[in-house]
């Protein structure tokens, strides 16, 4: 839970539901290093990661490095989700998240590689995702609205959807290589 440092490296998980869970709630910033590590035959995620706001004093925030992992064989790669426990809109402390995905090898996935996703009352939250392989994945890159991603120097080959954008942020895309993929691009311009 927040309010602290994880560091996790040369690690192998396999045959998990969800390998690793992490939930950052209002007690302070959580900040995660997952490095070296690989992940197989995950049922429904790999890394799962929230920022959840629980009153309207205290935010919450995720910060995730996912760094030189293997993900193989899994549903989704890792989903990250910040959300508000505000359904009334009235004022809550908003949540978001920082995500830092640099070459990993992502490779036959049912589900998406990186799912970025929100609830109501969320700050602007920001993804950078470079150097990675992605490769025989149902979905490359997934990002609504608050997330801006900065896609960049990028493999996408044999995906079903390699990038997808959901919302009004112009994400930066650019200098990837597409191969054989059915669709390069969901939702941009």
């Amino acid at each position: 839970y927040s309010g602290g440092t994880n560091l996790f490296t040369y690690c192998d998980f396999q045959n998990a539901n969800t390998a690793l869970s992490l939930s950052a709630d209002g007690n302070g910033p959580m900040v995660t290093t997952i490095l070296n590590c690989t992940f197989s035959n995950c049922v429904s995620q790999a890394i799962y990661a929230v920022a959840q706001a629980e009153s309207p004093y205290w935010p919450a925030t995720q910060n995730l490095v996912i760094k030189n992992n293997i993900l193989n064989n899994t549903s989704n790669g890792c989903v990250i989700n910040a959300f508000s426990d505000d359904s009334t809109h009235e004022g809550w402390a908003a949540a978001n998240g920082n995500l830092v995905v640099v070459a990993n090898i992502f490779q036959n996935l049912t589900g998406t590689a990186l799912v970025m996703g929100v609830n109501v009352d969320i700050t602007g939250s920001s993804a950078t995702i470079i150097n990675n392989s992605l490769v025989n994945c149902r979905g490359g890159v997934n990002a609504t609205d608050p997330w801006d991603a900065v896609v960049e120097d990028n493999i996408f080959v044999g995906c079903t959807n390699a990038v997808m954008d959901s919302g009004s942020l112009s994400r930066t895309v650019g200098y990837n290589d597409f191969y054989g993929n059915a669709t390069n691009f969901t939702g941009y311009n």
